[in-house]
């Protein structure tokens, strides 16, 4: 792969492989800008900590409905929460995402958006209280 570097005045080719690329996107990323959390870390442990309470949290792929929530929440007492999962830093949530977060809510479903993992803890520990006799 050969990637042109310059100005009008100047011109400099560099061959690098493409996963000397990548390297060098990775130390960008992790050293110079810090450790960065992945949505999917975020997902993976919230399926994990509510997994740990007794409660599933399925993943939902509509094949034609885009926006939706990535994840569902079956309860016991038959309520049901959408969950969107997003990484700390860098993460929006898009326009028709919040179309049809808001579309869920006008039908009376709960939609929450998890930004991290401490959120994702304080998502379990707030169903586990609600579901516990008497709570």
């Amino acid at each position: 792969m050969t990637t042109f570097i310059g100005d009008n005045k100047s011109e400099y080719f560099l061959k690098v492989s493409a996963l000397d690329f990548l390297v060098c996107i990775r130390y960008v990323l992790v050293e110079v800008r810090g450790v960065q959390i992945r949505e999917r870390e975020v997902e993976r442990h919230l399926v994990k900590v509510l997994d740990d309470i007794g409660l599933r949290c399925d993943k939902f792929v509509p094949d034609q409905l885009a926006g939706m929530p990535d994840r569902i929440v079956l309860l016991p007492d038959r309520r049901v929460i959408w969950v969107e999962t997003k990484k700390p830093k860098g993460g929006r949530v898009a326009e028709l995402q919040k179309y049809q977060h808001e579309m869920l809510r006008k039908a009376g479903h709960e939609v929450v958006i998890i930004w991290t993992k401490e959120e994702a803890d304080a998502l379990a520990a707030r169903l586990k209280r609600e579901l516990a006799p008497g709570g």
